[in-house]
């Protein structure tokens, strides 16, 4: 048996595609991947305390985020996905394992962002030795493009995808180890809820399963809670959070559902408040506001502010 370890978004969680192909009979596979998220929700995976046993016996790692990093160099920052793609590769350097980067069909290729985007995974993963399969390259070489342009442009065909995740299952050991580890001066923590200090409220704990089993904290009106003093200088990067999806607006497509409900968190330091929300569903967030902890930095539930930066795929702010 092989183990296989898979960090993607959403074309790694189409029903019948990738996630299916990869799960062969003689395969151990674990599935990371969120829809909707960038590098950075893959670096966090990758340093999250309850992935470190299957991340240390994986045979291969797959990293398929390209689509995401194109879309979030547009929505909010082609510099900030740069140093998260950075940031990334530095941190899959500490595991000594096969690798495989995939970077996919996006539409969007040919223009300056994306094709940036595309051309520093490569460079970033022949710094380091790690394989790559670029479908994006082929369906340009090949002129496919119009066909994978519908009826979704965002999502490879389940059937592709499918053979794909099969045949990399298939042969593993073509796969080669990556070049001697390189070490980063970087330090990313992981700031857990139950390490929150409650000025105000009470630790409302739970457990959401729904395709992802997550261990919560429910943030409420009126809730206050205070990030501890040992984070004082990190720079905030990003969020995790987990919402229901109960909403009044009850659109035909679920999806929608979801992104028309949201809510939202209200960050605060002794400089700034950086208001950030977040769609109905599991989701991980990059933060572009420059936002530095310290002794004063709470968490609350946002009741009167307007956002300080746009959410993907939260499609209302009416506060």
């Amino acid at each position: 048996m092989k183990n296989i370890v898979l960090l993607g978004a959403s074309n790694s969680r189409m029903p019948s595609g990738l996630e299916a192909g990869l799960n062969q009979d003689n395969i151990n596979f674990t599935n990371l991947s969120l829809g909707g998220t960038t590098s950075l929700h893959k670096l966090y995976s990758l340093k999250r305390k309850e992935n470190q046993e299957v991340l240390e016996k994986a045979d291969l790692i797959i990293i398929e985020v390209n689509i995401m990093d194109i879309h979030m160099c547009y929505e909010l920052d082609l510099k900030m996905t740069l140093t998260n793609i950075i940031n990334l590769y530095d941190e899959l350097a500490v595991f000594q394992k096969r690798i495989l980067i995939l970077l996919l069909f996006d539409y969007r290729s040919h223009k300056r962002k994306a094709s940036i985007v595309n051309k520093f995974h490569k460079y970033k993963a022949k710094e380091y030795g790690y394989n790559v399969i670029d479908v994006d390259t082929i369906v340009y070489k090949f002129k496919l493009e119009d066909f994978y342009m519908k009826p979704d442009p965002f999502h490879m065909l389940t059937s592709i995808m499918y053979q794909l995740g099969k045949n990399i299952a298939s042969n593993i050991s073509c796969f080669h180890f990556p070049y001697k580890n390189k070490q980063y001066n970087h330090q990313f923590e992981i700031i857990t809820p139950d390490e929150l200090e409650i000025i105000n409220g009470d630790r409302k704990r739970s457990t959401i399963r729904h395709f992802y089993i997550e261990k919560i904290i429910k943030i409420i009106q009126g809730d206050l809670y205070k990030i501890p003093n040992k984070y004082n200088g990190f720079k905030l990067i990003g969020m995790h959070t987990f919402n229901n999806t109960k909403s009044k607006i009850i659109p035909r497509d679920i999806s929608l559902n979801a992104s028309y409900n949201y809510s939202s968190l209200l960050f605060s330091n002794s400089h700034l408040k950086l208001i950030k929300s977040a769609f109905g569903y599991n989701i991980f967030l990059d933060i572009r506001k420059r936002f530095i902890i310290d002794t004063s930095t709470t968490i609350s539930f946002n009741e009167n502010f307007d956002h300080s930066e746009i959410s993907h795929v939260v499609f209302k702010f009416n506060n």
